[in-house]
């Protein structure tokens, strides 16, 4: 992750559920020098759906104190916060919204002053994915930037990474990061000259 330059950091992934590839872990797990990459799995009874129902309400609040739980024994364990969240494409909404709950609260506790938030997602049904679904991605990230994020400077970029028949978005929040433009610009490139794919930073 070449956004974050300090090595043994902490990282938080969220990923699908369970029994779902989750690729975005295995690449960090192979190619990153980060001293933790906490991987965080949807729990296994939550909806994949905006469900508003009292029953899954109930569901995510205990998701949320058990994954709070998680995060604060990670912490406490390591002597470190967390450098950075990832979302995976397979990360689903209710999931999300339960992510961000935390970390709204808790980020004084939890996060670095300086921190990235990087989140993936596909459209045009990749996956099985419609872009519709995958738009909170996108809000989730704009949320960190203008809610929780108070370090200055606080960088914003999104990737559009187009083939024929697909796409692939790639959105990051990242503050105190001076060189951040530079090394977008090279990830970006690297990512063109390996896949082919035609990229359109906005």
């Amino acid at each position: 992750m070449a956004f974050i330059r300090e090595k043994e950091t902490a990282l938080v992934m969220i990923c699908g559920y369970k029994n779902e590839d989750c690729r975005s872990l295995k690449v960090i797990e192979q190619n990153g020098s980060f001293g933790k990459v906490v991987p965080v799995w949807a729990c296994d009874d939550l909806s994949a759906s905006d469900d508003i129902s009292m029953e899954a309400n109930e569901k995510k609040f205990k998701c949320k104190i058990d994954l709070l739980k998680q995060l604060r024994r990670v912490v406490s364990s390591q002597n470190k916060k967390f450098r950075g969240i990832i979302l995976d494409q397979k990360v689903i909404y209710s999931m999300g919204q339960i992510v961000y709950s935390i970390f709204s609260k808790y980020h004084n506790q939890l996060l670095t002053e300086d921190v990235m938030i990087f989140a993936i997602k596909h459209g045009d049904g990749v996956d099985g994915y419609e872009e519709d679904d995958e738009f909170w991605k996108r809000s989730f990230v704009d949320k960190f930037r203008e809610e929780i994020i108070v370090e200055e400077p606080v960088f914003r970029a999104e990737v559009l990474f187009n083939s024929s028949d697909a796409s692939i978005e790639m959105d990051v929040v990242s503050s105190g990061d001076f060189r951040f433009f530079t090394t977008l610009e090279g990830i970006v490139e690297n990512i063109d000259s390996r896949t082919g794919l035609v990229s359109e930073i906005r």
